[in-house]
């Protein structure tokens, strides 16, 4: 069993058209802030979207613990075998260049029967990460003429430090920046450049075409996943 201490981010929704049932799935959705050991939830949200439909959602389980661990949905499900239920778990944020691991959880209850299927994506090395990737795609000459780097004002010795203030800030890519953001953190690297904010997201669109990708793409393309599937029979318990 993979266990990593995870911050993930829960939401679903459920239908019932038996009152009781959305109550008693609320009851148990909400002691789970309880539990903090190994895992527990905090801030959770519980919305009527209508006379037979909720939505809820929470932040975590934090802690100690790997999705397969997490037993909220079987218990609600437990609570009310006749209702049903959408719900997803995962983590709260999109890779960073360092992660490793990523989980994800889908599960769907009808008819009885809660389907879950555990989505895990395992990197196989952490020594290539994406700042290393960007600057194999463009490395300092390709990168200081496409974003019209001035002479002398980045060092190549300080390009790599520069890339990774530039990942740092971004959330998917660093061409997500805007020109402010890039021309600030170049500034702070020591670099000057000749665009604005015009041919700035024209030098953009030269780097996407050499084949820079956003971190997400990057880390799939570098990872494995592994799809586990359970189902548990909510009537009986089991």
């Amino acid at each position: 069993m993979l266990h990593t201490d995870r911050n993930y981010r829960t939401e679903g929704t459920a239908r019932s058209v038996f009152p009781g049932d959305l109550e008693a799935m609320k009851q148990v959705f909400f002691s789970c802030q309880y539990d903090r050991s190994p895992k527990y939830f905090m801030d959770p949200e519980w919305e009527q979207v209508s006379g037979e439909e909720v939505s809820f959602s929470a932040e975590g389980p934090f802690g100690v613990c790997s999705l397969d661990d997490i037993d909220v949905f079987r218990r609600m499900a437990a609570a009310a075998p006749e209702a049903c239920m959408e719900a997803a778990a995962g983590d709260k944020y999109p890779y960073d260049s360092y992660s490793c691991i990523k989980e994800r959880l889908r599960c769907r209850l009808e008819n009885g029967v809660l389907t879950t299927e555990i989505t895990t994506i395992t990197r196989d090395s952490d020594d290539y990460r994406y700042e290393d990737y960007i600057a194999e795609i463009l490395p300092y000459r390709k990168y200081t003429e496409i974003f019209g780097i001035e002479p002398g004002s980045l060092a190549e010795k300080d390009y790599s430090g520069f890339i990774s203030r530039l990942t740092d800030r971004c959330w998917e890519s660093p061409l997500d920046l805007s020109f402010e953001e890039f021309a600030g953190i170049l500034a702070r690297s020591g670099g000057k450049t000749s665009l604005d904010p015009e041919t700035y997201g024209a030098a953009c669109r030269k780097a996407e075409e050499a084949g820079l990708i956003p971190l997400s793409d990057f880390m799939d393309r570098i990872s494995r996943t592994e799809t586990e599937v359970f189902r548990f029979d909510a009537r009986a318990g089991k």
